[in-house]
């Protein structure tokens, strides 16, 4: 795969997980401004050719890192490092935090 590019269509950072899911490969990756989740835009790994899914550590930066990629009945799931946060996208890729106050799952 080509990594030159236009720096906002491609997967930036340390790149800590890989998955493959739904004919696209998703990519996570560790920034010192939040972790970044990013998608192939087709079914193959192309120049320029990736959607940013999740970024900014998913509302906050202290989540530099995404620890854990999982799927689960057609939903991924992500658990992040520094919050010990659970993470949902569902087939729509809306973003779901599971709160462990409330013992429930908010959309983001």
């Amino acid at each position: 795969m080509d990594v030159t590019g236009n720096f906002d269509k491609k997967p930036r950072g340390n790149v800590d997980l890989l998955l493959s899911f739904n004919n696209h490969l998703y990519v996570g990756t560790g920034r010192s401004t939040g972790f970044e989740l990013w998608r192939t835009l087709g079914t193959e790994p192309q120049k320029d050719q990736w959607k940013l899914v999740i970024d900014k550590g998913a509302g906050d930066a202290r989540n530099e890192r995404p620890w854990s990629l999982a799927v689960f009945k057609d939903y991924i799931y992500l658990g992040t490092a520094i919050e010990a946060a659970v993470l949902s996208l569902n087939p729509d890729q809306q973003l779901s935090r599971f709160s462990r106050n409330h013992r429930a799952w908010h959309h983001l």
